[in-house]
């Protein structure tokens, strides 16, 4: 039986070498890998181009920071539908934009806006002053 393992081993083709000047031509995988890396950035810097990076979501803190209130006030006007906000399971934020327009909903207009110190601002709900069209 050993014999006839042997005659086997013998008689068993074996792959051709490859010379070292073939292996050193073809490209190695590292490089091939870098190559790859190197395209996918430039892609992705061609697609970004012109674009404006995104901005970055408040948290209620840095919100009621901004609007200078509690958090709690945030998240009441969260709640009454006054800022528009995103939720992440329990995480909830705002973004910068939403918030802005928040401001500019409830800035108070000035005497020098085309009011009156006779106008007053009246609103249909509940009668409370500041929002709603002047009332004359």
């Amino acid at each position: 039986m050993k014999e006839r393992v042997m005659r086997m081993r013998r008689g068993a083709k074996r792959r051709p070498t490859t010379q070292k000047s073939e292996r050193s031509a073809a490209p190695s995988v590292k490089a091939l890998a870098e190559e790859l890396v190197d395209v996918a950035v430039a892609r992705m810097e061609r697609d970004l181009a012109g674009r404006a990076a995104p901005a970055r979501l408040l948290t209620l803190g840095q919100a009621a920071d901004l609007l200078q209130v509690r958090p709690a006030t945030v998240r009441g006007l969260i709640r009454a539908g006054g800022l528009v906000a995103t939720r992440f399971g329990r995480l909830v934020r705002v973004h910068p934009e939403d918030l802005a327009e928040f401001q500019r909903r409830r800035r108070v207009l000035k005497a020098g806006d085309g009011l009156t110190l006779g106008d007053s601002y009246v609103s249909g709900q509940g009668g409370r002053q500041g929002e709603g069209e002047p009332h004359a």
